[in-house]
């Protein structure tokens, strides 16, 4: 684990904002332990779960006496370690506590060959918390999708309509998929994402739900800027949808950072890959004087949970932020059902 994922876990967990996964009960908000340094600039570390000498595949790990519950934690530390970005392969859906919870997969778009090992690793995290798992078939990776709770989800055009993703599916048969599997109602498509962003237009980089009927979205100010014309695009958009109960979103713009990184290698620095955490929201910052912007905006849009910025160009030179290297995993209401995403939990 890289130093800046351990001051970020550290931060957290020092403000008793995370919990750890449990075996069963009530599971927090918690990014899951699965970042080191950006895993294609290195060799893989996880040799497709094979032992050393290139044999068949270890046996997938089953709850059962410690000494199998200790092997299947240090499968999972050591295979999680192969890929920094937690959105890539992170699950979806209503997860309950207990084995009531479900694991949905979601392949990366075609890229970065060098880690399609990393397709067999929700098999190896489903057997680990002991839940059922089921693959609906489409590329949908965590960052590429943020939804209300209530039925409406924010993606882009560039990202869940590109050809390297669902090239077999049309704009229709991905929103009946979202239906059918997370029960979402609404679609509001938004259409690219920011420059230097390598996942085809994630909307965490872009357009955040804060709550059921508000969603913070990013908004470059230099008109010259490469992002102006995406980013105002994108803004009306929003100001024209409507949620799942057709009726208009309270829009709220968000400061962008500016220029991260060389001329000739923008980085995807925005303010909006933030984590929400049961009692903190983690948002990165960038050295610029729209940081305390950002942070004042984001504060008062979480008026229950203390917003704290986190130095994030060293991180954002992996092509990402806070939320790509986290996902979330709600925490069930006393009636069983996740609760809504935004103030309440995600």
């Amino acid at each position: 684990m890289g130093t800046a994922r351990r001051d970020l876990v550290g931060l957290a967990a020092q403000h008793g904002h995370l919990a750890r996964p449990t075996r069963t009960g009530t599971r927090h908000l918690s990014p899951h332990d699965c970042c080191c340094t950006r895993a294609r600039n290195r060799p893989s570390a996880c040799a497709r779960y094979s032992d050393s000498s290139g044999g068949a595949r270890a046996p997938v790990p089953r709850w059962g006496d410690a000494g199998a519950r200790r092997a299947a934690r240090a499968s999972y530390s050591r295979c999680l370690a192969t890929r920094q970005w937690a959105d890539f392969f992170d699950g979806h859906g209503s997860v309950p506590a207990g084995r009531h919870q479900r694991l949905a997969v979601q392949r990366l778009g075609g890229k970065y060959t060098d880690l399609l090992a990393d397709n067999d690793l929700p098999q190896y995290i489903a057997a680990f918390l002991d839940i059922p798992r089921f693959e609906p078939g489409i590329v949908l990776e965590g960052g590429s999708i943020d939804v209300n709770g209530r039925g409406s989800c924010l993606t882009t055009e560039q990202c869940l309509l590109n050809p390297n993703r669902n090239p077999h599916l049309q704009r229709s048969d991905i929103e009946r998929c979202l239906h059918d599997y997370l029960g979402v109602r609404q679609v509001i498509w938004l259409g690219q994402g920011i420059a230097g962003d390598d996942t085809d237009g994630h909307v965490d980089d872009i357009a955040r739900f804060v709550d059921p009927t508000t969603v913070v979205c990013v908004v470059e100010e230099d008109p010259h800027d490469i992002n102006y014309e995406v980013l105002q695009d994108n803004y009306r958009r929003l100001q024209a949808a409507t949620d799942q109960h057709s009726r208009a979103l309270r829009v709220i713009p968000l400061p962008m950072p500016g220029p991260v990184g060389p001329p000739s290698a923008r980085l995807p620095a925005s303010y909006a890959n933030f984590y929400i955490a049961n009692g903190v929201v983690l948002v990165p910052t960038y050295d610029h004087p729209n940081d305390q912007r950002a942070l004042t905006i984001l504060q008062q849009v979480f008026p229950d949970r203390r917003v704290l910025g986190l130095p994030c160009e060293p991180l954002v030179w992996g092509l990402g932020a806070i939320h790509c290297v986290t996902q979330q995993q709600p925490a069930p209401t006393p009636s069983g059902r996740p609760a809504p995403s935004g103030r309440g939990a995600e």
